[in-house]
């Protein structure tokens, strides 16, 4: 096997990044998650689709200031201490996330629309009609010719 310098220094120290990650997240008690997120531009609406499994509106916080959208969630699991039995493993006792997307002009920020369904968070976001695209016509013939008031 041959190694490559630079290339390979990554992959060895992923582990170890991995290692202190989890570590930290297991001696904490938190876990920052970034949900899969998708956006999408139609002509009409810009869309940011969020996979939220398990999340309730409770826990979801949606705000605009100027041309920034930010979503922020944060959930407490179920109280170790009121379990039967003995915990093994414990990696749900609390997680959270922050997502902030900046916005194009030409938005209605007062359109802006949320809901939560099977665990999948579905912001529309209307663009204002200066913003749509839109065709331009061309016309046949040649150079417009000016006037002389022009």
């Amino acid at each position: 096997m041959m190694i490559r310098p630079f290339q390979s220094v990554p992959g060895l120290l992923s582990p170890l990044f991995d290692e202190l990650v989890t570590t930290s997240h297991r001696m904490s008690g938190t876990r920052t998650v970034l949900p899969p997120t998708d956006l999408i531009e139609s002509d009409d609406e810009i869309r940011i689709v969020i996979d939220l499994p398990g999340w309730s509106t409770d826990g979801i916080e949606l705000s605009v200031e100027r041309n920034l959208l930010t979503i922020r969630g944060e959930r407490e699991e179920s109280d170790t201490k009121e379990a039967e039995g003995r915990y093994l493993l414990s990696e749900r006792r609390m997680s959270s996330f922050s997502r902030s997307f900046i916005l194009p002009r030409g938005i209605d920020q007062e359109g802006i629309e949320a809901r939560l369904l099977d665990g999948v968070l579905t912001i529309e976001i209307p663009k204002t009609e200066t913003a749509k695209r839109r065709e331009i016509a061309i016309q046949n013939g040649g150079p417009r010719e000016i006037g002389p008031g022009e």
